[in-house]
């Protein structure tokens, strides 16, 4: 189809969308995309904030797919509105994303980009995440807070060494 299509269309410019597929197979083509002449080579693909609907994200967010769902909060993470703030924030709360690797990556990418994620939310996570790693990113996020320190002193006795060390890290540096 691939090939007639071109044949037809080789006059356009032409964007040809193909699915993921087992490897050693082809991808079954999913789109086609077609441009007049020319008009085409100033297209460039843009992030899911950009061109994703409330409902396109809202499906994203469902999937079964972790990069799908990763793209789709991240999507949010970019967008300034209460509505995708709400959600992010259950998201890394563990209401509406289980995945702890995937939520890690979400809360690292919320710290790093701006995102401002309340204290509370953090003090939680690093109190009290099942994933070490979250509560190591949440605790050295508060580092430098005083709320920084009150949670530093309980995680001590973190069931996790890098959060141990991390919190005796927090707790020697506040007391420079």
């Amino acid at each position: 189809i691939a090939d007639a299509l071109r044949e037809l269309l080789c006059k356009y410019d032409v964007f040809f969308f193909h699915s993921a597929a087992a490897r050693g197979t082809a991808g079954t083509l999913r789109a086609v995309w077609v441009y007049p002449e020319g008009s085409a080579s100033v297209l460039q693909p843009v992030p899911p904030r950009e061109w994703a609907s409330d409902a396109q994200l809202d499906v994203m967010m469902r999937g079964s797919d972790p990069s799908v769902r990763q793209a789709a909060w991240e999507a949010l993470i970019g967008r300034q509105d209460p509505r995708s703030r709400g959600l992010v924030i259950d998201a890394l709360r563990g209401i509406s994303e289980s995945d702890a690797g995937l939520r890690e990556r979400l809360l690292s990418v919320a710290l790093s980009g701006g995102f401002r994620v309340p204290y509370d939310l953090l003090g939680d996570l690093a109190r009290g995440d099942p994933s070490g790693r979250i509560r190591w990113i949440a605790l050295d996020a508060l580092s430098e807070e005083p709320l920084g320190r009150r949670i530093a002193e309980g995680a001590i006795n973190d069931p996790d060494e890098s959060v141990r060390v991390r919190a005796m890290e927090v707790l020697t540096n506040s007391t420079r």
